[in-house]
C-alpha cells in the first residue's frame, strides 16, 4: 500500500489463475478502508477508484489490462483499465 495526501494505492500479488481470489481480497480491503474512513467521517469515492491489472515484462500471459476482472464496490462496478491517471 502507498498512501498520499488524498490518494491510496493498494497492491496485490497473485498468479494468473488466482485472479478471482485477488478480486475477493481487494473487495475486502476496499470495504475495510471504507469503514475506517467512515469512522473518521470521510468517504471513499468509488467513482474515482481505478483498477489496473499488470504483470512484469517477463509474464506476457498476465498482461490483462482492461480485459481483467472487475470489482463490485457498494453500488459501483470498478472496471479494469489499460492505464490509470496519477
Amino acid at each position: 500500500m502507498h498512501a498520499y495526501a488524498d490518494d491510496t494505492q493498494l497492491y496485490l500479488h497473485c498468479c494468473l489463475d488466482d485472479t478471482v481470489a485477488a478480486v475477493t481480497r481487494l473487495k475486502i480491503c476496499l470495504d475495510d478502508v471504507s469503514h475506517w474512513m467512515a469512522a473518521k467521517r470521510l468517504k471513499l469515492n468509488a467513482e474515482k477508484t481505478e483498477l489496473l491489472w499488470a504483470g512484469s515484462r517477463y509474464s506476457a500471459e498476465f498482461q490483462l489490462g482492461s480485459s481483467g476482472l472487475s470489482v463490485q464496490f457498494g453500488t459501483e462496478v470498478i472496471s479494469a483499465s489499460d492505464h490509470v491517471v496519477f
